[in-house]
């Protein structure tokens, strides 16, 4: 098959001036053609289907053998004769630009004015979690593969469909901006043996992933001296493995709860003005205890060969899930009033407005003549309005989202000594913070109790993450078989392109008999139309090489799945002591002066110093200690028993009634005679009781 044979858009390659073209196909890689045309004359302009991005059909009598994108022409040659050189890419390129996103449930406003209603809401965010659908549910690769394929053809355009896909198991990965292409490979190291091709023969071209033992055979013989001018075959027993051996350290919560009173003497504290008259109190203490059990789950397959440093053995922690909450029970109160006042900033989005995009930082300076074309915003119907300054009140964080508008901009710019050039369909991008809202300010009234703590109902958790089954037997299916490493160049000018292509499994014969079974697998093919011959190269998958096995033992080594719980504090289990003065107190008065810095960094908690405290004119040595992760602080007498303590815990704060309020000394009046006097008490806002 000659070069006169090809075509173009169904017209032959000649009559555009095309004097060759080469194909570069490649499996979980761009693909891409090269289009050589003889200039002649260095003003001659290009016919106008080789416009930029523009959609080529390269073809042969057979059929089509590639479908790909103008990306760009380059010149070479001396001004009297130029040889222009068109490359084209197929429409894995397209998956390398896209951002992957995934339906999350957020939880939004049912109204912008309503700042008491929150309702949930799905929206597409690209901080995903793979191996997990919209349900927070396992899901396996096709499911993965199928959905970011999906979100590619459906909603970018990308001109594909998919085909076979292959399923097998993977462990939930957290991650962040990741693009579609990304995405498929990631998935993959799961299937090391699994290659990604394109057929272009159909419309759209279809998109398909095979693994060794499925994939379509091809039979070369290797010794034909009139197709085969060369050859080189090299086993690699180096990527041989024998055992695959998973250790999942699987944990879970158990939290139970008890109720402790105390009686406290009537006694009112020192320092407080006479005529305060205060009930007799008891000391009510909560003591919630989380007992964190870990235990291995080991998934193995072949391990039992002598040679052991042929398997791959590695440890995969699990997410333990969340601790649930006892209910808390309530206690009586008094109340006082207060406010948490937010203000919100924001100035308006105009996507149309070529101002806009100029004070975004969007156009170079100097650019004139501006027209913008394909403008869209994501999400969309959305974009109305951007967050200049300002928060949110707590629960309502979700009237804030990432905004992202883009737009093809044609313009002249300009230089210093006036002469200019045309720049056409110039992809523009925007992100910044955007609002549904348009509520400026927002008042959160709210009934606190003083002192005392409402009903605080109990919660269930989250369950833990579940180990997967079958993923050694999955790897060492892969990793079990001989890879070979093959190259063979084919001169056969009558020989179909479409007959070579990725994810083909070869078989080599009239060589030796191994070659003829070994199923070798086909990475890259390379067709040159002018001389006619075919480069066939062939090789493990990238997911099967030494450097790809380091990388999945390196994806499970610092493992992130949303809700990870330290391991450190997984194996330090702690108990979380809530105490509640419903009324009265002890007597003496208290100050607290710094003495030296202590530091402990066990288990997330940290002593930040060690205090000298003056209570009822007797000194006493008092620890002050923060807990990050119990959210929680705790100043406590460490020469006498754990009843001497002062504890603020901010998950009271966060799960009751009132939850979202700021604690803080807030100034109380009350009637002293006829005197009217004030008082600095530890409380949160007031919230409403329902």
């Amino acid at each position: 098959m000659s070069l006169t044979d090809w075509t173009i858009n169904d017209i032959p390659a000649a009559e555009l001036g095309v004097t060759n073209i080469t194909l570069e196909l490649c499996g979980l890689q761009t693909s891409s053609a090269r289009l050589q045309l003889d200039a002649r004359d260095y003003t001659a302009e290009l016919p106008a289907l080789f416009a930029p991005y523009a959609w080529l059909d390269i073809g042969t009598p057979a059929g089509r053998v590639f479908h790909g994108l103008v990306l760009g022409v380059a010149r070479a040659g001396a001004p009297e004769r130029e040889t222009l050189t068109v490359s084209v890419v197929d429409a894995w390129y397209m998956l390398e630009n896209i951002t992957y996103e995934a339906a999350r449930v957020f939880t939004a406003p049912a109204a912008p004015a309503d700042t008491h209603a929150p309702t949930p809401t799905v929206a597409f965010s690209a901080h995903v979690i793979l191996g997990r659908g919209t349900a927070d549910q396992p899901e396996g690769i096709r499911a993965l593969l199928t959905r970011a394929l999906t979100l590619a053809i459906e909603r970018y355009a990308v001109p594909l469909q998919i085909g076979d896909l292959p399923d097998g198991v993977l462990l939930a990965d957290e991650r962040a901006n990741l693009t579609v292409a990304e995405t498929i490979r990631l998935a993959l190291q799961y299937l090391p043996d699994a290659l990604g091709w394109i057929d272009y023969a159909t419309a759209p071209p279809t998109f398909h992933i095979t693994r060794r033992a499925d994939a379509p055979l091809l039979t070369v013989a290797a010794h034909d001296g009139v197709a085969v001018s060369g050859n080189t075959v090299n086993p690699r027993y180096d990527l041989l493995r024998t055992g695959v051996r998973i250790v999942y350290e699987y944990g879970e919560y158990q939290v139970s709860s008890e109720v402790r009173e105390t009686p406290l003497p009537v006694t009112p504290p020192d320092g407080l003005p006479p005529g305060l008259d205060l009930p007799p109190g008891v000391l009510t203490a909560v003591t919630t205890n989380r007992d964190y059990s870990v235990q291995p789950v080991i998934d193995s397959a072949g391990t039992g060969a002598a040679d052991h440093w042929r398997n791959i053995i590695f440890t995969v922690p699990l997410n333990p899930g969340a601790p649930g909450e006892p209910e808390t029970p309530a206690v009586p109160a008094s109340q006082s009033v207060s406010f948490s006042e937010y203000h919100v900033e924001y100035q308006r989005v105009d996507i149309n407005s070529v101002e806009w995009w100029q004070l975004k930082g969007a156009l170079p300076e100097g650019a004139k003549e501006v027209s913008l074309t394909d403008i869209k915003a994501l999400p969309a119907g959305r974009v109305h309005r951007e967050v200049v300054s300002g928060s949110f009140p707590p629960g309502l964080e979700s009237l804030a989202f990432d905004a992202i508008v883009t737009c093809k901009a044609s313009y002249q710019l300009y230089n210093s000594d006036g002469a200019g050039k045309e720049l056409v369909n110039v992809p523009l991008r925007v992100s910044f913070t955007g609002s549904d809202s348009a509520q400026e300010d927002f008042v959160i009234p709210s009934t606190t109790h003083i002192p005392g703590t409402p009903a605080v109902p109990g919660t269930a958790g989250s369950p833990p993450e579940r180990p997967p089954e079958g993923l050694a037997a999955q790897l060492l299916a892969a990793f079990s078989e001989l890879q070979y490493d093959a190259e063979l160049t084919l001169t056969q000018r009558a020989a179909d392109p479409r007959r070579f292509h990725p994810g083909q499994a070869l078989a080599l014969t009239g060589g030796r008999a191994e070659w003829a079974a070994a199923r070798m697998q086909v990475q890259t093919v390379s067709v040159d139309a002018a001389s006619g011959h075919t480069r066939v190269l062939v090789g493990p998958t990238p997911n099967l090489d030494a450097a790809s096995l380091v990388d999945l033992l390196r994806a499970t080594r610092n493992r992130d799945t949303a809700g990870f719980v330290a391991r450190d504090q997984a194996a330090n289990p702690q108990q979380q002591q809530t105490y509640t003065i419903i009324s009265g107190g002890t007597g003496g008065s208290a100050k607290v002066s710094p003495t030296k810095t202590n530091t402990n960094s066990g288990t997330g908690a940290e002593t930040f110093a060690s205090k000298q405290v003056m209570v009822g004119g007797k000194d006493n040595q008092y620890q002050l200690t923060h807990d990050a992760i119990e959210g929680k602080i705790l100043l406590e007498n460490t020469a006498e028993s754990g009843q001497q303590r002062v504890e603020i815990n901010v998950k009271d704060l966060m799960n009751g009634p009132g939850k979202g309020s700021i604690a803080k000394f807030r100034e109380l009046t009350y009637c002293d005679g006829t005197e009217e006097k004030k008082i600095l008490v530890l409380a949160t806002e007031p919230y409403e009781v329902v």
